[in-house]
């Protein structure tokens, strides 16, 4: 595809498409910068266009984690799950951090109540299906020690019954 001019119309024209795309839902920095070069727009003119919708506020990566983490917790997945996509994202580790500190997520009582959802009140008795709980956790993106507390503390002591 070839690649438009970095006159003032292109970047006109990338920030309304740049704009439409913000309108859905938040974006990092790098994703939409990464769908504005696929729609052929050059290096010059998205990081006019990027600037200048941080300018305007339209793009915070910060608002951006934010978003992202709630919306994951709400969803089931543990911080490292969370994390691993962030970066690939191409957000920074410390925005990242910062995010899932703020985010004020016991993990642990994350990880039992998915635990709960998926497999019923009962804890796991045999060692075989202990090992298949804990798998079913580490995919979700949870940490050994979040594992182990959804699988041995008793749910009434993390008040989820």
């Amino acid at each position: 595809m070839a690649e438009p001019n970095d006159s003032q119309d292109s970047v006109d024209k990338a920030t309304a498409f740049a704009v439409r795309l913000l309108s859905r839902r938040e974006y990092a920095r790098q994703e939409l910068a990464q769908r504005l070069s696929r729609k052929g727009y050059g290096s010059e003119t998205r990081e006019a266009v990027l600037a200048r919708l941080e300018e305007l506020g339209y793009l915070d990566e910060s608002r951006f984690v934010e978003h992202f983490v709630r919306s994951r917790i709400d969803r089931g997945s543990g911080p490292l799950k969370i994390r691993a996509e962030l970066m690939q994202r191409g957000v920074d580790g410390a925005l990242i951090d910062r995010g899932l500190a703020e985010a004020d997520c016991d993990f642990s009582r994350l990880a039992a109540s998915v635990r709960q959802r998926r497999f019923g009140e009962e804890r796991p008795a045999a060692l075989e299906e202990k090992a298949r709980q804990a798998r079913f956790l580490a995919q979700r993106g949870f940490a050994a020690d979040h594992v182990r507390t959804a699988l041995d503390v008793d749910p009434a002591e993390l008040g989820l019954e």
